[in-house]
């Protein structure tokens, strides 16, 4: 019975940690979310088409945001460097591949998580923004 209530214990305090965690870690995502959208919209905002950012996928330094435009749609991979969000590089569903991540020079960790969470985030987008997205072609660097 102890045992039982032992492993009970550090359950609760594992998920209390957890929860304490990611509440921590929440307005610092906000701000970076802020940030990257705040970047983007800045740079490739025009007055006869406004851009959407959204989703933003975060994993340390490195973040990937979908952007839409008219009738076009992409993803931009960003990395953070002396506190500002740099954009590296745009492309489509490449920016969903782990490996392709890693060769951008992404580290492994960062990459599968990008991965992940940009998989999660994206499952909620529109069946038309999920195809706008794998319209675009090819690799464009932009650092």
């Amino acid at each position: 019975m102890i045992g039982c209530l032992h492993v009970s214990t550090l359950r609760t305090l594992a998920l209390a940690s957890l929860i304490s965690l990611t509440a921590c870690a929440a307005p610092e995502d906000v701000e970076d979310r802020q940030a990257i959208r705040a970047t983007l919209i800045g740079t490739w905002t025009r007055p006869y088409t406004p851009l959407r950012v959204e989703p933003i996928a975060l994993a340390g330094p490195y973040a990937i945001a979908d952007w839409f435009q008219g009738a076009y749609a992409g993803r931009v991979l960003l990395e953070k460097r002396g506190g500002q969000w740099h954009m590296r590089l745009c492309s489509g569903d490449a920016l969903k591949n782990v490996e392709f991540l890693q060769e951008a020079g992404v580290n492994a960790a960062s990459a599968r998580r990008l991965s992940d969470a940009l998989r999660l985030a994206e499952a909620k987008l529109s069946t038309d923004d999920r195809d706008k997205l794998a319209r675009f072609r090819g690799v464009v660097q932009l650092h």
